[in-house]
Parts: C-alpha cells; sequence; structure tokens
C-alpha cells in the first residue's frame, strides 16, 4: 500500500479507537507501515501495547481489524451470507480457526502504544470480551461498525459516523427504532438503542436469531411483517402536498443540472434513464391520491435475518415516512434480482409477479385498493432518481452500479 493510502488508514483507525476522544488525526502523527507500530499519547512507562490483524479490500483499504489474540473469527458477524459464495466463504474462515491456520486469513497487522485506548471504555461498559471492526464503505453516508462480542456471540453492535450525512443518518436511525419499540409487533423483530449511544455513535442491541437463515427470495413472511408496518403508519397523501413528489422533482432538477464526474456511466444508458424519468414522472398526475407508509428503505437480503416466526430487520438508517406501499418489496426484488442472483430484468419481472401473488401481497392490495402497476412506477421514479444523483457525483463507480443502471433503463423503457 502507498505511504498516502497508509496514512488515510491510520487516521480512519485512529478515529474508530479514539470513540470521540479529541486526539489530533492530522498526517503529523506517524502514518501505517506494513506491520506497523504506532505511538499514540501518554507517558512511555505508562503505555501498553494493543495489537490487532486486518483483512484488506480488493483495493487494498482496511476492510475488517480486530484483536490479534482473537480466538473466533468475530469479523465473520460484519459478513452477510445470504449467497453462496459467501457461506463457502465463512465455512473456511471457521475451518481455519479450528484448525489454528487463522493467520494466513489476514492481510497484516499493526500495535497501537498507549496508556489509554479509548475505546476500551466502551467495551468495558458493555461487558465486552473481545470486537471486530468493519471500516465501512466509502462515500458521503461511511460509517464504521464494531461488532461487540460477549461469552462468544454477539451481543452488540456500534455505528461510528465519519462523515456529517453519517451523523444524520444514525440520528433517524435511533428516532424510528425508539418509535418501533412502541409498537406491539407480531412478526417484526428489530434492535434496541442502547442508553449509553450518543452523537455519531448508535449501540443496538443484536437480533440476529439461533438458528438464522438468510435468504436471497422474498417470502410471504416478509410481506405480513410490510402489512403489520403499514397497520401503524399507512396514510392517504394527495401527490402534489406529499414530501415523496417535492422529493422527485429535487432530484430530477439535481440530476439535469449536474456534471456526471465518472466518465463510464456517461452514455447513452444513463442519457437514456434521464429520459425516460423525466417522462415517466410528468405522466403522474399532482392531483392523485395514494398510499404512503413507514418503510425501511433498504428492505434487502443482507439487512435481515428469518427465524421459524420472525423477520429480524436491521439497518434502519435509511427509514422514512411518507413513501409508497410496497416500496420495501420492490425495492427487495430489484437489489437482490440485481446483486445477489444476478437475474436479468426478465427474471427479476417474474419475481415481482411471484411475490404478488403471495397470501399476504394480495391481502393487502385488497385492503389498500393498489395499482401495482402505478406503485411499481412510483418506487422505480424515486429510488432512481435518488440514487443517479449521488453516483454522478462519485468519480469512481462500483460495477454493480453499471448492473442497476442497465436494469433501471430496462425497467423505465418497459413501464413506458
Amino acid at each position: 500500500m502507498e505511504n498516502k493510502h497508509l496514512e488515510t488508514e491510520a487516521a480512519l483507525v485512529r478515529k474508530i479507537l479514539g470513540y470521540g476522544s479529541n486526539t489530533p488525526l492530522d498526517s503529523n502523527h506517524p502514518v501505517l507501515v506494513e506491520d506497523w507500530e504506532h505511538s499514540w499519547e501518554g507517558n512511555p512507562e505508562d503505555q501498553q501495547a494493543y495489537n490487532f490483524s486486518y483483512i484488506l479490500n480488493p483495493s487494498g483499504t482496511i476492510r475488517w481489524f480486530f484483536p490479534s489474540d482473537t480466538q473466533y473469527p468475530a469479523y465473520l458477524s460484519l459478513y452477510n451470507s445470504a449467497h453462496l459464495k459467501a457461506r463457502v466463504y465463512k465455512l473456511c474462515t471457521h475451518a481455519a480457526f479450528a484448525l489454528k491456520l487463522q493467520k494466513k486469513l489476514f492481510s497484516g497487522s499493526f500495535s497501537i502504544k498507549t496508556s489509554k485506548l479509548p475505546f476500551q471504555d466502551l467495551l468495558k461498559a458493555l461487558d465486552a470480551e473481545t470486537y471486530a471492526v468493519f471500516t465501512g464503505t466509502v462515500g458521503e453516508n461511511r460509517k464504521s461498525v464494531a461488532a461487540i462480542y460477549r461469552n462468544k456471540s454477539v451481543s452488540h453492535f456500534v455505528k461510528l459516523s465519519h462523515t456529517e450525512k453519517a451523523k444524520e443518518i444514525l440520528a433517524n436511525e435511533e428516532k424510528i427504532l425508539k418509535y418501533l419499540g412502541e409498537l406491539p409487533f407480531f412478526r417484526l423483530e428489530h434492535p434496541r438503542v442502547h442508553p449509553d449511544s450518543k452523537k455519531g455513535c448508535l449501540i443496538l442491541s443484536n437480533i440476529k436469531p439461533t438458528p438464522a437463515r438468510e435468504v436471497a427470495r422474498l417470502e410471504d413472511m416478509h410481506i405480513e411483517v410490510l402489512g403489520e408496518i403499514y397497520k401503524f403508519t399507512a396514510r392517504e397523501e394527495i401527490m402534489a402536498s406529499s414530501n415523496f413528489y417535492r422529493e422527485i422533482h429535487e432530484n430530477l432538477s439535481r440530476i439535469c443540472t449536474r456534471e456526471v464526474s465518472d466518465p463510464s456511466i456517461n452514455n447513452p444508458v444513463l442519457h437514456r434513464i434521464i429520459d425516460n424519468l423525466i417522462k415517466l414522472t410528468k405522466g403522474i398526475s399532482p392531483a392523485k391520491f395514494f398510499q404512503t407508509s413507514l418503510a425501511h428503505g433498504d428492505f434487502t437480503p443482507w439487512n435481515m435475518y428469518l427465524s421459524d416466526n420472525y423477520v429480524h430487520l436491521y439497518d434502519w438508517e435509511l427509514s422514512r415516512r411518507g413513501l409508497p406501499l410496497f416500496f420495501d418489496l420492490y425495492h427487495y426484488m430489484y437489489q437482490s434480482g440485481v446483486l445477489l442472483l444476478r437475474q436479468n430484468y426478465e427474471q427479476i419481472l417474474r419475481e415481482i409477479s411471484r411475490s404478488l401473488r403471495l397470501p399476504h401481497s394480495k391481502r393487502l392490495c385488497k385492503q389498500y385498493s393498489l395499482d401495482l402497476q402505478f406503485y411499481h412506477k412510483l418506487y422505480l421514479i424515486y429510488i432512481i432518481s435518488y440514487y443517479l444523483r449521488i453516483y454522478m457525483d462519485e468519480e469512481s463507480v462500483h460495477m454493480q452500479v453499471h448492473w442497476l443502471m442497465d436494469i433501471w433503463d430496462q425497467a423505465l423503457q418497459h413501464t413506458h
């Protein structure tokens, strides 16, 4: 890794382990080197070394880090295994730890020498024995997530924001979860907020069941949970006065006035998507009434577990009120279909059709008198306009963005 890259990594690790401390993070401090040692603060005579191992992303940045003396793969709790490749990786990792060969999995190690490691205070408060940290995905919502272990199982997850936008979405998640905690759900299980949470640091209970199922295809119990949410939050709105309608137009306005940062997406597909988005939006009457509710916002296989009787749903950061009914259903179909199952558009349509024939889907359609084609259209307009303005600002988009754009292009043409 290059020194500049390592300097960024050093600052990030220091920020996470500093847990909100005022320790400077500027480049005057020593930067990372392979198998680096890093002196933080305090009297040298009082300092002790904290040793960590890490695993890199393909890009060369740190993906996970954890205490080097860990005897089990704690970092796997931060890794979703809803598809076959991920499940194989988990099995191989557990086997390596069982055979005491785990060091062969690690990319490197580092140590921090200090008389005080602020993150240790949090560990003591949570009665933790060890932890693992996912450093987060680069972007405006970047945050790190630490899995806190007690008695060899995860007791809590700690989310640490790295941007102002990340602080906002963590504050939103905290508010939503506290609201949900007041409602009597039958099938839905969601995290609880720990009282030691603070701005930019959200501590949540672990809701992973034992045993847990991770599935890529929507089941009837998913729809039943959506129905429970609608029971408490559904309302009828008129399009012209809704935040939903306003946000669509704001997104389109930004898209039409911005330059594309990554030349790889500045192609005919992008321009066709924008043209069709505008046409589709113009076809929606401002006087139209529609049903809205609280939506999870990222209702995907990697944000939930299933048990026999419950959907255990986490990562409520993007949750908000005022989204059209079945927004979460359509989001699950597209995200799972494109990113997990690598389906083409015709296959995704067949999965949507199957999901809408499930018993609870039929019940909700009848109860709320839903025009499914119209609600599908509303989902596409909102989600594409929302993410397109983000992708247009990114200097280099991930290959998955191209996958999504190809499917969006087909979906918008089909919807017309």
